[in-house]
């Protein structure tokens, strides 16, 4: 086991930056047990200020770990610290115990040889407060996507440890951790909650049927579900936004979405056909350009050029999901139908791994590969964009643009 260049100041520093200043810090020391183990582990308790006048189903406690990246855990290749959520008031004494508990759970891989990664589940685990649950799950940290401590040389992970029943440990192990995301999102159940309810999850099902319409539809369904959402859409746009409105594209005609499955080799899903029939392009999506399907063909094409190039042999994908997404870097199953001002893109992905489901959203950034999203569907990811739309989360500037109230 390998010590790294990192210092406790340095992941107060980082924390610091991340976060902003702790309301509580435990300072851990021991000596030395086992060579490679560390000996100084600090833990960092986060709270709402007053000013954020929540209340008590709303407040929270972030407690994270700042020493265990000081070292590597066998097998990884990359550091990482312990982040664990836990929502309502508690007693300094309770956070004090959960927090030693996560201190301890933080030196288990060193002294028993292998390496936290996101997916794992540990089963007979008790954590102070969620006494109930027997389980926990360690991932992402937002579940979908990486999250790396800011400013730390090398980059220091964040790992996610969420408390589980055991009845969803096994359930989760089968389907994966994003997917049962969705599930207890729909369940309306919080998991960072320690007096919740054990979730109702059900083994891997096609269709997700939630009351917050984030449900993935029967394909024949998907269409006109799609174009009635860009109907509402291009109305919230005329009535709020006419500039919106105005760059929205005619739909693609039947031969160019057939010159486009020609080039690629691919099928155009039918969710995603149907806005190309309905919009083809070119606007303001989430924080993403919706393109046009020449836009989609060329960022296609460069890419695949790079994959045959092999300009990606060597790159090193850092989130697969646990085989919810392929193992590489580009796929000429990906379908980059969103791209960002730094040219990173998002992509349906109509080849995914063993746990994931066709048509499924990726994220693929520049800098660090593709990544998983909570969106099992195109339909499902303009369908939170109308959502957010009619909810008030978008406000329009004075030149008719968008921006997240």
């Amino acid at each position: 086991m390998t010590e790294t260049a990192l210092t406790l100041q340095d992941l107060h520093a980082s924390y610091n930056t991340w976060a902003d200043l702790p309301v509580d810090v435990l300072e851990l020391r021991h000596a030395v047990i086992e060579v490679g183990t560390p000996t100084s582990m600090d833990v960092l308790f986060f709270q709402p200020t007053a000013e954020d006048n929540l209340s008590d189903e709303e407040y929270f406690t972030f407690i994270t770990t700042a020493g265990m990246s000081t070292h590597l855990m066998p097998s990884s290749h990359e550091p990482a610290e312990l982040f664990l959520q836990i929502i309502g008031r508690q007693s300094v004494t309770d956070l004090h115990r959960l927090g030693r508990r996560l201190a301890e759970f933080a030196v288990l891989p060193f002294r028993e040889n292998f390496a936290f990664v996101p997916g794992l589940i540990l089963h007979n685990v008790s954590l102070p407060l969620f006494t109930a649950m027997s389980s926990v799950l360690i991932t992402h940290w937002g579940i979908h996507a990486p999250t790396w401590l800011p400013n730390t040389k090398p980059p220091v992970l964040l790992l996610s440890v969420i408390p589980l029943y055991a009845s969803e440990a096994t359930i989760i192990e089968e389907i994966g951790e994003c997917e049962a995301a969705l599930r207890f999102y729909a369940e309306e159940i919080n998991w960072r909650d320690p007096q919740r309810p054990p979730a109702a999850l059900s083994p891997r099902m096609a269709v997700v049927d939630t009351p917050k319409r984030r449900a993935i539809m029967p394909v024949k369904e998907a269409p006109a579900k799609v174009r009635a959402l860009w109907h509402e859409i291009q109305e919230w746009y005329a009535k709020n936004t006419p500039r919106l409105e105005k760059s929205l594209h005619a739909g693609a005609t039947a031969a160019q979405l057939a010159a486009f499955e020609k080039q690629t080799g691919l099928t155009l899903p039918a969710d995603y056909k149907a806005s190309l029939e309905t919009h083809n392009g070119e606007v303001s999506v989430h924080d993403y350009t919706y393109l046009s399907l020449d836009g989609v063909a060329n960022n296609w094409s460069n890419m695949t050029k790079l994959l045959d190039a092999g300009t990606f042999a060597d790159a090193e994908v850092y989130e697969q999901g646990e085989g919810v997404i392929q193992n590489t870097w580009w796929h000429r199953g990906w379908i980059p139908f969103a791209e960002d001002g730094g040219g990173n893109m998002l992509c349906i992905d109509t080849a995914p791994a063993a746990r994931g489901t066709a048509g499924q959203i990726l994220r693929m950034e520049l800098g660090s590969g593709p990544g998983v999203m909570e969106y099992q569907s195109f339909l499902a990811w303009l369908e939170h964009y109308h959502d957010d739309l009619v909810a008030g989360k978008y406000q329009v500037d004075d030149e008719g643009l968008l921006f997240e109230a």
